[in-house]
């Protein structure tokens, strides 16, 4: 068993009387002492007042220029609760009592050495309790703040009734302050009061039992509220001691729980508001929160498509109608992708209900065809038969829709054919039913679970159905489709039955569009009667090559300027420049475009 570390501070000159204490010290088993000896006053006032105190002083009465007594009242003087005994040769019965009522915890003469180590543990064990006396002090005027402080009325009588303690607050409302009343019966002090209520706290008292209730007390012509709690308080042998009682004001309680009643309805009605309004928020969480895990797959097959073929287009060899067709699919998945990115704009806007819808004139059975090729690859290299079925001619089929989100929409529900059939076909098809359009995607896979038809197209529902959990994006794709849809004017839904497949429809308006007059494309040939000079003001180098290829021609001359600065130097050094090209990436960053124009029309009415 591990010894407690002791320190010791001891005052002594004589190097033998402090060797013969040593020697005591030695006999405290329990104790590993560690012992410092000073005997100067400059030293002792250096150690008694440093962060680390002794635990105890061990003092000589005798001192050179320096005595006990000194010692001890310096010690006292700082409060120090540290125990100081006296070991001295000789100390006359009359100073040792001096010595013990400034202070001092004990005293042991010389020539009975021996009863230091027991002086020792007494002062120790002394001074153990009263540092748990001073901790219950501490503790229970902790305690006496806290009921003084309160906003109650506290009482204590004896068990005769006679009042040993008041609160600050019972002095503030009654006006009796605790000298006033101390020594008194309780019931003397509240004579004045109604002889009723004071039979019955006369009875509660009797009763010698823990009591809480409210009392309607009269005043005038006015009334209040009090609860009053009762605690009988027994001694070991369980005679009765006294009496805690607390009374509280509850007037205004009792006011507010009358007006909580009538409200209560309304703070019902608010609680599911609020309730509504944190699903909805929780909701929204849960939507992003998707939308970020799964963001990898929804742009996984357009980029797919435009890697995969730019790819392709590095073969030698390849026939010129292989490279157009790479092409055509490159830039039909750069299109696919650009519509992405727009929706992922579009995402942000579902929740706030600002989802535009911009209708256009669409080629649908273009459209259809578009879906058709973009996704037969990847159907066919899954052994899947895909078909395509569609409802109306090619001259019937121009319609006015927002191409982008159907497109989108139509993606999504091919992508989950897809992604959950392994075998079979995937019939992709639309007809004309009255004025709407029926599109529908059917697929042999392992279909939708029962009840789950609605809840498929909920945002954030994917996680909640575990045989979904493997493939990431239909909880996404459906909740954003079903909104685009809704916003087009039409519905989603789903007919299922699990195992035997799944097929999703979508109904939409009918808008025909009229055929307008096909505008004749030009081609790369001469279309200009003079030469002109052309001023680009473009900053990407790509972008430049790609309008230096489109413009190269023997009648126009092209100038390019790599910022503001070298556009407005151009046009101002070469006055045959006929069109300015300025990139809209260049404006925000500098006055050029406005600089320019002040130049042209500075040129036109010079």
């Amino acid at each position: 068993m591990s010894k407690q570390i002791l320190h010791i501070l001891m005052l002594e000159d004589n190097e033998l009387d402090a060797e013969l204490n040593r020697e005591q010290l030695n006999l405290l088993e329990e104790y590993d002492c560690i012992v410092k000896i000073i005997q100067d006053k400059e030293d002792y006032i250096s150690e008694i007042t440093s962060s680390s105190l002794p635990d105890l002083i061990l003092c000589d009465y005798t001192l050179p220029m320096f005595n006990g007594m000194e010692a001890l009242n310096e010690l006292n003087s700082r409060k120090l609760l540290i125990p100081f005994i006296f070991v001295t040769g000789t100390l006359q019965e009359e100073v040792a009592a001096d010595a013990i009522k400034a202070g001092a915890w004990d005293y042991v003469v010389k020539d009975r050495l021996f009863r230091l180590p027991l002086a020792i543990k007494s002062v120790l064990a002394l001074k153990k309790e009263k540092d748990i006396a001073i901790e219950a002090d501490k503790r229970i005027q902790k305690i006496i703040r806290g009921i003084d402080e309160t906003s109650m009325l506290v009482i204590v009588i004896d068990k005769d009734y006679i009042i040993d303690y008041v609160n600050q607050n019972f002095t503030r409302v009654s006006g009796f302050p605790f000298s006033k009343v101390s020594g008194k019966s309780i019931f003397s002090v509240f004579s004045h009061a109604d002889q009723k209520l004071l039979d019955n706290i006369r009875a509660i008292f009797q009763k010698k039992e823990a009591f809480t209730g409210n009392f309607k007390i009269s005043d005038n012509d006015s009334f209040f509220w009090e609860r009053l709690s009762v605690t009988p308080i027994f001694n070991d042998n369980n005679t009765l001691n006294s009496y805690t009682i607390i009374a509280d004001d509850i007037t205004d309680q009792k006011k507010l729980e009358k007006d909580l009643k009538k409200s209560l309805k309304k703070l019902k009605t608010l609680n599911k508001k609020l309730e509504l309004a944190k699903n909805k928020a929780e909701e929204s969480d849960n939507l992003k929160t998707a939308f970020l895990a799964n963001l990898s797959h929804e742009i996984r097959t357009p980029m797919n498509g435009i890697l995969g073929f730019a790819d392709l287009l590095k073969q030698e060899n390849l026939s010129p109608d292989m490279i157009h067709q790479y092409i055509d699919i490159i830039e039909e998945s750069g299109k696919r992708m650009l519509n992405l990115i727009n929706d992922l704009v579009d995402i942000s806007k579902i929740e706030a209900n600002q989802i535009v819808i911009n209708p256009e004139k669409t080629n649908l059975n273009k459209l259809m065809s578009e879906l058709y090729d973009f996704f037969f690859t990847q159907v066919s290299q899954n052994g899947i038969t895909f078909v395509c079925k569609k409802g109306l001619d090619d001259s019937e089929s121009d319609i006015l829709i927002d191409k982008l989100k159907l497109e989108q929409v139509l993606s999504n529900l091919l992508n989950n054919a897809l992604k959950f059939t392994k075998k079979g076909a995937i019939l992709f098809q639309y007809k004309k039913v009255d004025n709407r359009l029926i599109f529908s995607v059917k697929d042999t896979g392992k279909g939708i679970g029962p009840g789950l038809g609605k809840v498929i197209f909920e945002r954030f529902r994917q996680a909640e159905i575990s045989y979904l959990k493997e493939a990431e994006g239909l909880g996404l794709g459906l909740s954003i489709s079903k909104s685009f849809v809704e916003k087009m004017g039409g519905e989603i839904w789903v007919e299922s039955e699990y195992g035997n497949g799944a097929e999703f429809f979508v109904s939409l308006p009918f808008v025909p569009e009229r055929s307008e007059p096909k505008t004749k494309i030009v081609g790369r040939q001469e279309v200009f009667d003079k030469e002109l000079t052309i001023l680009i003001a473009e900053d990407d180098e790509i972008n430049y090559l790609y309008f230096e290829n489109v413009l190269s021609t023997n009648k126009i001359k092209l100038y390019h300027a790599e910022n503001g600065k070298q556009a407005i130097e151009l046009y101002k050094k070469h006055s045959e420049i006929d069109i300015i090209l300025i990139s809209a990436g260049l404006v925000p960053r500098s006055s050029a475009s406005k600089l320019i124009l002040n130049l042209l029309c500075e040129r036109i009415y010079s």
